[in-house]
This record gives structure tokens, sequence and C-alpha cells, in this order.
């Protein structure tokens, strides 16, 4: 599921970044990309409950965004 959510959020922010000229830095994508990467490695091995105490609810979170 998440990996066509990102294909599908992928594709759409590249058609509308050429449709509408927008122009961003690839240094900037690359990061964002990266720290997404590491973020939701770190949330599948359960790194956050063991360093911080808590875990992210991505189910409670999608619940709040659908509303």
């Amino acid at each position: 599921m998440y990996v066509s959510l990102f294909a599908i959020g992928h594709s759409t922010t590249m058609l509308l970044g050429v449709w509408t000229g927008v122009a961003v830095s690839s240094y900037l994508i690359d990061a964002v990309t990266g720290l997404s990467m590491v973020y939701k490695a770190l949330d599948n091995l359960g790194a956050f409950q063991g360093w911080f105490g808590w875990q992210p609810d991505i189910r409670r979170e999608a619940r709040r965004c659908s509303r």
C-alpha cells in the first residue's frame, strides 16, 4: 500500500512540476527522499519506542487525515 501511495504521489508531483514549470533543487529532493526512507526504516524497526518511549501511530494519522 505504501509503495503504491509513494508512486502515485511521486508521479503526481513530477507531472505538476513539469506542467507548471516549478523547479526545485535536486539536492533538496534527494535529502527529503533520504530522510523519509530513514524515518520509515526506523519506524519499521521500532526504534522510536526504544529511543524516545513512543511509536508513531500511522493508522491514527490516516484516520485524522481522512475526515
